[in-house]
């Protein structure tokens, strides 16, 4: 599944190791939150490390191709969006 996020290999190997912090091989719940998120840091060009875990990403994780679909403002963090403000408007755009 998470290779779908277009993500490079060794990236996903990354996120994997974190979010499966004691080596068990398969991710529960709890784990998988973690590497999702981690995938939304990693989409948005940060690298995937264990200060990222408890970081509200500014958007939420993208699983289809780029070329498939946009995404809606309410596909925005709000927490994310309340600390650092919108990524679109940040760049002076205005939201579709």
């Amino acid at each position: 599944f998470l290779t779908t996020s277009g993500l490079p290999q060794a990236t996903l190997h990354k996120i994997w190791e974190i979010a499966d912090s004691d080596g068990q091989g398969t991710l529960n719940r709890q784990k998988f939150f973690v590497a999702c998120r981690l995938v939304a840091h990693a989409q948005a060009g940060q690298a995937p490390g264990p200060h990222l875990v408890a970081v509200a990403p500014a958007l939420l994780p993208d699983f289809e191709p780029p070329t498939r679909r946009r995404r809606s403002p309410s596909e925005e963090s709000n927490i994310a969006a309340k600390q650092y403000g919108s990524p679109v408007e940040s760049m002076g755009l205005e939201p579709v």
